[in-house]
């Protein structure tokens, strides 16, 4: 692999949004105090961090000239450390050079080996193999389960399940969730734990989210918090279908260049009832006290938190109203109120909010775009973009007329706010590039006007 992707010798900083260097890629074997370097045998990286995943993926392939598995007993379980970096030019304006003074843009990794696959020998001088790496959380969780007592806020026994069994050291925990809650976990993996949790933890009316971000550790946090920065996107993304590559292009036109989208869409109304988005009930049963509560949730936009101002559907002609379809889809629960005197079960806060939860969750698959872009050290998964899409049209007419490709208008439909969902980054001999998964709950236009 190129360790210094488009960053010419001598030279401080990159005039390309694709460039990087890899400054350090070392291997410590379990046997040795003494740590190897790799940074010439690596030929690609690949990390994969979501919204709905809790631990950040690494790949690595790696060319072998020297039998390093079986000379150094590589085996699964070696501490794994990755710097990669790269210097935006001086007007540059990233978060990272507030001050534009060329700061270091840089992602600094330390992983465990979890497997080795992948072992082709097409040369007798040389091997390639794949390394696949996890954080240390991935190793606490899978050597111990959870079967004691819990009492506090949700948030409370998260925190302490990500301190004290994950042993995280780079984590931010939201602590707005409302409502004590008593159980004993039954003997659940600390991850599958949080999940558990998660289910009945709300923070204004919005859902928890449980995942992790490259570069700022294991988040749990809510939709609402998620939200706050909705009327500030992090960056406008702008995806022209006729777009011709400039090489005088400047680095922010480059950065914020989507070079291609695809999409599943995901519009269906038929598919979203059965998800309880519109409308949903829940009928609650109380084993202590015998009793018997049932709950009907109906989608209000106004009363919602949304990525955009207005609800992601239109009033089907000669169907009932959507939302008022709460047997669309039905669920229940079972409670047993008198278990604790002084805090509910875990299910104790659900009830209508579960309803709302459902709703918000599932309503992100209104819109689903895939995107290519360039390489950006600062995107996290739960980051809100604006994405600018332009119509598509005739090709020909467009190059013939200036005004006409100057001002070609916006596909309205998919133009507005995005929260990113997925990222698949790629440092290689093509640059650093990225694949990102964005999700929209809502329209930037009102479906309703013809």
């Amino acid at each position: 692999m190129n360790n210094t992707y488009k960053i010419k010798s001598g030279e401080n900083y990159t005039l390309d949004s694709m460039a990087y260097r890899l400054t350090e890629a070392k291997i410590q074997p379990n046997n040795s105090n003494n740590e190897l370097d790799i940074k010439e045998q690596v030929v690609r990286i690949d990390i994969e961090e979501s919204l709905f995943n809790p631990i950040v993926q690494v790949q690595l392939l790696i060319v072998d000239t020297t039998s390093m598995l079986e000379k150094y007993k590589i085996n699964g379980g070696e501490r794994i450390s990755i710097i990669v970096d790269r210097k935006p030019p001086p007007t540059a304006k990233t978060s990272f050079d507030i001050q534009k003074d060329g700061e270091y843009e840089k992602w600094e990794y330390k992983f465990i080996v979890s497997e080795i696959y992948n072992v082709v020998r097409n040369d007798p001088n040389k091997q390639f193999f794949t390394i696949r790496a996890m954080p240390e959380e991935f190793f606490h969780n899978a050597s111990k389960v959870l079967d004691r007592a819990f009492t506090g806020s949700p948030a409370q026994i998260v925190s302490k399940i990500i301190k004290s069994d994950l042993k995280s050291t780079k984590y931010n925990v939201n602590i707005d969730s409302k409502g004590t809650v008593s159980g004993i976990f039954p003997r659940v993996r600390p991850i599958k734990a949080i999940t558990w949790l998660s289910r009945s933890s709300f923070d204004n009316g919005t859902p928890f989210f449980f995942y992790a971000s490259s570069r700022e550790g294991v988040q749990y946090t809510s939709y609402d918090k998620l939200l706050k920065n909705k009327d500030k996107p992090f960056a406008t993304y702008v995806f022209k279908p006729f777009f011709e590559e400039k090489d005088d292009a400047v680095y922010e036109e480059k950065l914020y260049r989507v070079r291609s989208l695809s999409s599943p869409l995901n519009i269906g109304k038929a598919a979203n009832m059965l998800l309880g988005v519109y409308a949903s009930n829940m009928h609650v049963v109380d084993t202590s006290t015998k009793s018997y509560l049932k709950f009907n949730y109906k989608h209000n936009n106004d009363k919602m938190q949304t990525l955009n101002k207005f609800k992601a559907y239109n009033q089907p002609k000669g169907i009932d109203a959507l939302n008022e379809m709460a047997s669309a889809r039905t669920m229940y629960m079972s409670k047993n109120e008198m278990s604790y005197t002084e805090a509910d079960n875990l299910y104790g806060p659900s009830g209508a909010a579960y309803l709302k939860s459902v709703s918000y969750r599932n309503g992100l698959s209104y819109i689903k775009h895939f995107l290519q872009v360039d390489g950006n050290f600062n995107l996290q998964p739960g980051m809100i973009i604006k994405l600018d899409v332009q119509r598509v049209g005739d090709r020909k007419q467009v190059e013939e007329d200036a005004d006409q490709a100057q001002n070609m208008m916006r596909d309205e439909l998919m133009t507005g706010n995005y929260i990113i969902t997925e990222i698949k980054s790629r440092f290689n001999d093509d640059g650093f590039t990225m694949s990102l998964t964005v999700q929209s709950d809502s329209s930037a236009i009102d479906l309703n006007i013809a």
